[in-house]
């Protein structure tokens, strides 16, 4: 039997590039802008790149030459440090409305980079009777960024993962894990214990993931209400900003980027956090898992903390988009996305693969769509093992839908209030999903359909349970009440339906028996 195995190389880090300046400088990357706001000291950590200390501002006449003065007239001097691994190689800066740029080698008529640590203040040349003065407006850095470690994994569907090995170094897993930390240009062995025969191995390099990303499809501001203590965000690819618990307002222009990360470490649930403000209007897309895994986001399908996308984006109503937006998790977490888009009244569809779990927790999905008034499509839901309340209040008032497909909803073994209030005040819906399950459990169904008054059919299964612990409490009152015509609820021949009830078949509708 033959064997063609794939390996994929997935870069982890980018190099970070400034927000504001060239991308490319003369002499390297541009690692980093700095713009000092006053005369006092200014500190400019961005982790990974570098770190910049001005204390006070220099200035030059034709007689006193080059001066660094603190607000006591003081000497100072400006410093400048590479993050481990950086090199600096320039540095431009701006002071007045001229700028001037220095190297490694010590010039006579600058302030001069020493090594690649440390920027001082010498005696310029005489330039004649020219003279200005002001503070240093900006300090650009440039220098080159050390290589990028990557990940090595088993391409998907790889056969017998478990028997392949992979190493390099001293670091070996088994082919069913990543090998993290590898360097360009170091050596990796793939080995291969079992008893088929390996025709090839490919290495590939994975497309670099898209984090979870909201883009400006008008100028204005996003909001972040109430941010995890450490939450990240970029902007057009920058150098990540940690946000702090209190609101955070980025001021966007058409087409800019703003992408948002956990930090790695401590942040598992976003309960509280709001991305629901601001006045321009956006859409969303990429990996919703970064927030949480910084890092390994793009194969992360596994949520730990209940809430952990609680009513993350309720009420953005300038949310407009969410069609590239992935939630990957499989495994789910006590109400991780309740209230999730609720009244997202700017969403028009949703992806149909955006919930992609088979098993569910408690009120995993709850309200998760609620109030969207303009949606005309509702996501697959493939699950099959429930929980209680998992699809509780989920498309309720949700007008704009008008079907959904037959097969939504493909459970046959219930959970308590699974389907509570799932669909009512959806005014426009006209049909309903079939619903296979045969024996009905407590709230499972209650007020599932409730004021559906365009819906003029019901298909369901059950035998047993009916009406029985709130199962079917007014889940088809007042359903179907805008109708004219003929109304039909297909049921199984032994099943005991209370007539003319909202707690069975309403009155005006026509039972058909479908195993006749």
């Amino acid at each position: 039997m033959l064997k063609k195995v794939f390996m994929c190389f997935v870069a982890l880090l980018a190099i970070a590039a400034a927000a504001a300046g060239p991308v490319r400088g003369q002499n390297g990357n541009l690692l980093t802008t700095v713009t000092p706001t006053s005369l006092t000291t200014y500190d400019e950590t961005t982790p990974g790149v570098v770190n910049v200390i001005l204390d006070g501002q220099l200035e030059y006449d034709n007689t006193e030459g080059w001066q660094a003065e603190y607000g006591d007239g003081n000497q100072g001097s400006v410093s400048v440090t590479a993050a481990a691994g950086f090199s600096i190689d320039s540095c431009k800066f701006y002071v007045g409305e001229d700028s001037y740029t220095v190297t490694a080698a010590p010039f006579a008529v600058y302030p001069y980079c020493l090594g690649s640590t440390q920027i001082v203040t010498s005696q310029p040349n005489a330039q004649g009777s020219e003279f200005w003065s002001g503070g240093v407006k900006r300090i650009e850095v440039y220098g080159t960024a050390p290589a990028q470690p990557h990940t090595v994994r088993m391409a998907a569907g790889t056969e017998e993962a478990a028997n392949w090995t992979l190493a390099s170094g001293n670091a070996s897993v088994p082919g069913t894990q990543v090998l993290e930390g590898i360097m360009s240009g170091s050596q990796l062995t793939a080995t291969y214990a079992g008893d088929l025969k390996v025709k090839e191995v490919i290495a590939t390099k994975h497309p670099e993931p898209t984090p979870l990303t909201i883009e400006a499809l008008t100028a204005g501001t996003i909001v972040v209400q109430q941010p995890q203590s450490g939450m990240q965000y970029t902007l057009n690819g920058g150098p990540k900003t940690a946000m702090t618990e209190a609101p955070t307002e980025i001021t966007v222009a058409v087409g800019d980027k703003v992408a948002f990360y956990g930090n790695g470490t401590s942040i598992t649930r976003y309960n509280g956090t709001g991305i629901t403000g601001g006045t321009a209007e956006v859409k969303a897309y990429g990996n919703i898992m970064s927030l949480v895994n910084e890092t390994g986001f793009d194969t992360a399908t596994t949520l730990t903390a209940i809430n952990a996308f609680y009513y993350l984006f309720d009420f953005y109503t300038n949310l407009k988009d969410i069609s590239g937006l992935k939630l990957p998790a499989t495994t789910l977490t006590e109400e991780c996305y309740r209230g999730m888009f609720s009244y997202c009244t700017g969403l028009t569809t949703v992806p149909t693969d955006l919930l992609p779990a088979t098993t569910m927790a408690r009120g995993c999905y709850s309200r998760m769509f609620t109030g969207c008034e303009n949606l005309t499509n509702v996501p697959t839901l493939p699950a099959t093992t429930l929980a209680m309340g998992c699809y509780d209040n989920m498309f309720s008032f949700c007008t704009g839908l008008t079907t959904v497909p037959t097969n939504l909803l493909p459970a046959t073994t219930l959970a308590e209030g699974c389907y509570s209030s799932m669909f009512p005040y959806c005014l426009n819906l006209t049909t309903a999903p079939v619903l296979p399950a045969t024996t009905l459990v407590g709230n499972c169904y209650q007020e599932m359909f409730y004021s559906c008054s365009k819906l003029s059919s019901v298909t369901c299964l059950a035998t047993s349970g009916i009406n029985q612990n709130s199962s079917t409490e007014n889940w088809l009152e007042s359903a179907g009440s805008d109708v004219q015509g003929t109304k039909t609820f297909n049921a199984v021949s032994t099943a005991e339906w209370p007539m003319n009830n909202g707690n069975g078949i309403p009155s005006g509708w026509t039972r058909q028996n479908i195993d006749n």
